[in-house]
């Protein structure tokens, strides 16, 4: 089965460019899916139409989670090596998170609260995660992407999630490994990917096979 790594950051922080990278230099796969622009495309709007309404963000948020579950959860199957992704559901609760003071209704806050528990389960096929941060790269603002005014925002509530997720799961049994990148140029961003695939194969493997021993032990 697939071991699944998702490039997660917030709005113009180079993870599309650090794919290609992946795939082009690495030589490993990269699935190309990009759920939000997807789903715009299905709806026939922009990003900033959508977020004139409570109703259509809400909408919106839910489907682009039921689309990327459902994706990415096909690609665990289909290859015995690492394959990556661009985002996670931590990236989608990141985006509803901040535009919570864009609505400032409790109905949004009542809805984002459910939203973030939807997100926590989905996140249980991600394998790897490796988290950019912003500072990189200047921000383009092309209607799909959110405004730069809401990177830092969205980067805080990313780090946030991903860390208590780091904790909860690993807690309980250890199986996702966080990697944080603040390195700018490709060549450094690409050595941090391969060093974040060798660590989190390790540390995976590592607590697999101390797992299978414990069972063993117990079982005696």
């Amino acid at each position: 089965m697939s071991l699944l790594v998702s490039v997660s950051g917030a709005q113009s922080t180079g993870k599309t460019t650090l794919l290609e990278g992946v795939n082009s230099t690495l030589q490993l796969p990269v699935d190309e899916f990009k759920v939000a622009r997807a789903v715009l495309e299905e709806f026939g709007e922009g990003l900033y139409d959508i977020l004139k309404s409570e109703v259509k963000t809400i909408k919106f948020q839910e489907e682009i989670l039921r689309q990327k579950t459902e994706h990415d959860s096909k690609l665990k199957g289909e290859l015995d090596e690492f394959i990556f992704v661009e985002r996670c559901p931590a990236d989608l609760f990141a985006f509803a998170y901040t535009w919570r003071e864009h609505f400032k209704k409790p109905s949004y806050l009542s809805w984002l609260n459910h939203y973030r528990i939807k997100c926590e389960q989905a996140m249980k096929i991600y394998d790897i995660s490796i988290l950019i941060h912003p500072g990189a790269f200047s921000h383009s603002d092309d209607g799909i992407r959110a405004k730069a005014d809401t990177q830092q925002e969205v980067d805080t509530a990313l780090s946030g999630f991903l860390a208590r997720h780091w904790m909860d799961v690993n807690f309980a049994k250890p199986r996702f490994h966080l990697h944080q990148m603040y390195v700018g140029g490709i060549d450094e961003r690409l050595a941090e990917v391969k060093s974040a695939l060798t660590d989190g194969k390790k540390y995976l493997n590592y607590y697999e096979n101390l797992l299978k021993s414990l069972g063993s032990s117990t079982s005696v």
